[in-house]
């Protein structure tokens, strides 16, 4: 786990608790605690377990309240960007966002949500996963020209470099 991972997780979470105590979301308090505490806690394993953590993150949104932690959608998509970054398998990443996808529509579902609440809660999940997708492949491609540029630099040497020996 990095550092910063805790952290962020630390900082969003006391935001997110202060908010619910401050403007409750539910009646009693202490379930709009819970709800800010799942939705940010699994930030601090966003890359190590990112699989899990959006997971975790997301199964918090069916928990029914009469409002939302702000935060948690900025978390939402904190934790899907890993999930396209971090997760190595196309497989468990497809799963993962399908999971998330029914996650966050069953959310939307437990509130009175507009039209736009559905469009909102999928593209927190699909568009993060599309960036961090997109940001994995062009680290590896990266990764692969570093590999490329020092084998190709082993195996040729200049004519200046082998003239100053």
């Amino acid at each position: 786990m990095r550092r910063g991972e805790p952290l962020l997780a630390a900082v969003f979470t006391a935001i997110s608790v202060a908010q619910v105590l401050i403007s409750p979301i539910t009646d009693p308090i202490a379930i709009g605690v819970v709800i800010a505490l799942g939705g940010t806690l699994p930030l601090a394993w966003r890359r190590t377990y990112p699989a899990a953590a959006a997971l975790a993150g997301t199964a918090i949104w069916i928990v029914p309240s009469d409002g939302f932690v702000l935060l948690g959608y900025v978390a939402g998509f904190l934790l899907f960007y890993s999930v396209g970054a971090h997760v190595a398998s196309l497989r468990a990443m497809l799963a993962t966002t399908a999971a998330g996808l029914v996650l966050s529509v069953m959310g939307a579902l437990t509130h009175t949500s507009t039209w736009v609440d559905y469009i909102n809660v999928v593209t927190v999940v699909l568009g993060p996963v599309a960036v961090g997708r997109f940001v994995r492949h062009q680290r590896e491609q990266s990764a692969r020209l570093r590999e490329l540029i020092a084998s190709r630099s082993a195996t040729y040497s200049s004519p200046i470099s082998s003239c100053s020996r």
